[in-house]
């Protein structure tokens, strides 16, 4: 890998799991194993149908059992140290992809990736016990988000009206971060969902490329009438709406709110409560703090197994644990 330090922080999850794959990079067991002219001795080989080693010396030969057969590896240290600094490099990208996606305002609201965005959040009375971690968020989104990258970013909240931060839809800058802060900081948590009127009302923003609907509840006037207005509002401008949930226990929500990020094309975010992203950013730090020298610098064999093992997958499943 050329960077492994690299975030991809212009990237969805899902193209980044498909650029960072194990396959896409080769690293895959299987293709190191089979994918060799020479030096591997199969137990059955499902080309040749033929034996290499028998059944009764299997235990004398290192192996692996990849589907039905059992194949037999012989690589040298060279071979297995360039594969360890290789999967090992994959694996710290894999660390710091989380640590990002799991700081900041990352964690709540999940990466901004467009241009010209409208943030639509529910302030009704079914968000109280939520709006003071979602206050906190916002505000950080202004500044590891919007003002860095150059986001023009409108924010509007719902209840049972609709109220937008800045009339005429004038975005986030530098010059008004302060009274967006201040405007932020004021919101309450009470009344209805008025969901519909404020997707309307985002719609209106002028040159918008997506909506990010921050909520936990189903709209007042019902879900059908929401879904067929970014329908429509889809087929006509394609404007994705990317949902972020704060509501994991009810399945009718759920159903819902995929529903509307998935026919607009938009991405689907549940929040990470701030204490478990915590726990699972530690235990990444504590994987860090441990991780070893590259192979390419160790003095024996034996020490670059040590360093692919600091950051295995069972260490990095301990460590995502502790969110558990």
């Amino acid at each position: 890998l050329k960077d492994p330090m690299d975030t991809g922080a212009e990237l969805t999850c899902q193209k980044w799991l498909r650029r960072n794959s194990v396959e896409s990079h080769k690293l895959d067991l299987t293709r190191l194993v089979l994918d060799r002219d020479s030096g591997n001795h199969h137990h059955q080989d499902a080309l040749l149908n033929k034996p290499f080693v028998r059944s009764r010396f299997c235990a004398l030969y290192p192996h692996v059992t990849i589907g039905a057969s059992t194949v037999h590896m012989q690589l040298s240290a060279a071979e297995l140290d360039a594969y360890v600094v290789a999967i090992t490099s994959l694996m710290t990208r894999y660390v710091n992809r989380l640590m990002h996606m799991l700081s900041g305002s990352r964690r709540m609201i999940g990466p901004i990736l467009e241009s010209k965005v409208c943030i639509v959040v529910d302030t009704s009375g079914s968000m109280d016990n939520r709006l003071g971690d979602l206050r906190s968020s916002l505000c950080e989104m202004i500044d590891d988000q919007v003002i860095p990258n150059n986001k023009e970013c409108c924010l509007l909240s719902f209840n049972s009206d609709v109220t937008l931060c800045n009339e005429d839809f004038d975005v986030v800058n530098l010059a008004n971060a302060s009274m967006v802060r201040y405007w932020i900081r004021r919101l309450d948590a009470a009344g209805s969902s008025g969901t519909l009127q404020a997707m309307k009302k985002a719609y209106e923003m002028p040159g918008l490329e997506a909506i990010y609907l921050l909520t936990d509840t189903m709209p007042d006037h019902g879900c059908d009438a929401v879904v067929q207005l970014c329908t429509q509002e889809f087929a006509e401008r394609k404007i994705p709406v990317h949902v972020v949930s704060f509501n994991s226990a009810s399945k009718d929500v759920g159903a819902y709110l995929k529903s509307v990020a998935s026919i607009t094309g938009g991405r689907y975010h549940r929040c990470i409560p701030q204490d478990r992203a915590q726990s699972v950013l530690l235990g990444l730090s504590r994987l860090q703090q441990t991780s070893a020298p590259a192979p390419a610098d160790t003095a024996s064999h034996a020490q670059s197994g040590d360093l692919y093992r600091s950051l295995s997958p069972d260490s990095l499943a301990n460590a995502l644990s502790h969110a558990q």
